[in-house]
């Protein structure tokens, strides 16, 4: 560990020299808290490696430095380090010199990290032969185990990805098969229909069968009590909705009547909704006097159709999230409209 401290605070100086075990020892401990690093960012899910790369990022200098002070333990140039960006061969050449014991003594790039000196007698010299020959096998064995744990990360990374591909396939196979069956159903659900009502004596093109409803008002002259028969159907936020007037007096209007009772009706929605009117037109549709508007809200837009057909008047609505409007929809909708 005080190799590894050493290399840290000597974090870029690039002059002097460092022994073997300076270097190796560096290369262990980051290959240790590399892999201490990987583990942690998988335990909390961190598929950008963010941990492991700012730590390549802070080692990176002083990692080059401890290159180039080996380099001068073993008398070789500085300018040897860029051997590291020449792909395997240039790394393998490295790790070679990496592994060479430095100079005996004081070189022209400084003093033996080891403090060795030249004139030590015979007995020295064997005994430091021994401890080179020992310390020989410490970069190796190094070596052997960078290779290993590679190899075992490297393969079992593969077969992870491999599982995950499978495991995606899989995935997606079940997305797709549900993602059918909804379009289907969403087809099937959504299938436009005609519907009949023989009560109301009409029929119209609808998303789905309607819900019926009923109400009773009177009417402003408080002479007339109307009930307003509706049938609405939903389709994917949109409302489709027909009403009947039902008067329980006869009531006689005649041509030109229509348009007034007509805008009175109009007006009467815009007053009870509270609808902002955006445009309103009169026209014929198979010979009976309408009145198509539309209106709007803080959420919703609202095309109508008002029919008078007989002294009945029919209201014809398609309320809808206001990006959603379809137009065909709508179109489809009222003029599909047929009495009966």
């Amino acid at each position: 560990m005080n190799h590894y401290l050493n290399v840290l605070r000597k974090y870029v100086v690039f002059e002097g020299r460092s022994e073997r075990a300076e270097y190796w020892y560096y290369v262990l401990f980051n290959i240790i808290f590399f892999i201490i690093l990987r583990i942690i960012e998988n335990v909390i899910g961190d598929e950008k490696n963010i941990l492991s790369i700012f730590y390549g990022l802070v080692t990176f200098l002083p990692g080059i430095a401890v290159i180039v002070r080996r380099l001068h333990d073993i008398n070789k140039k500085s300018s040897m380090v860029f051997l590291v960006f020449i792909p395997i061969i240039g790394t393998i050449w490295i790790l070679i010199l990496m592994c060479k014991d430095g100079t005996k003594g004081e070189n022209k790039y400084g003093a033996d990290p080891k403090n060795r000196d030249q004139s030590t007698n015979v007995l020295q010299n064997n005994s430091a032969i021994e401890n080179k020959e020992k310390q020989n096998y410490v970069p190796w064995i190094i070596i052997g185990l960078s290779i290993l744990i590679s190899l075992y990360f490297f393969i079992n990374k593969g077969t992870v990805n491999q599982i995950e591909t499978i495991e995606d396939i899989f995935w997606k196979t079940q997305k797709l098969q549900l993602n059918n069956k909804a379009i289907n159903l969403n087809n099937q659900q959504n299938i436009w229909q005609t519907f009949t009502s023989t009560t109301d004596k009409f029929s119209i093109l609808m998303p789905s069968i309607p819900t019926f409803n009923s109400i009773n008002t009177k009417d402003k002259s408080k002479v007339l009590t109307q009930t307003m028969n509706n049938y609405i159907s939903v389709k994917n936020g949109s409302i489709f909705s027909v009403s009947r007037f039902v008067f329980d007096k006869k009531i006689n209007i005649d041509n030109k009547n229509v348009d007034s009772k007509l805008n009175e009706l109009l007006n009467k929605y815009l007053n009870d909704s509270g609808d902002v009117l955006v445009s309103s037109s009169f026209n014929y549709y198979n010979n009976y006097r309408t009145l198509d508007f539309v209106s709007q809200n803080n959420d919703f837009g609202f095309n109508a159709r008002l029919i008078w057909v007989d002294q009945t008047p029919y209201f014809l609505v398609n309320s809808y999230p206001k990006k959603d409007f379809s137009p065909t929809n709508y179109l489809n909708f009222i003029n599909s409209f047929q009495l009966k």
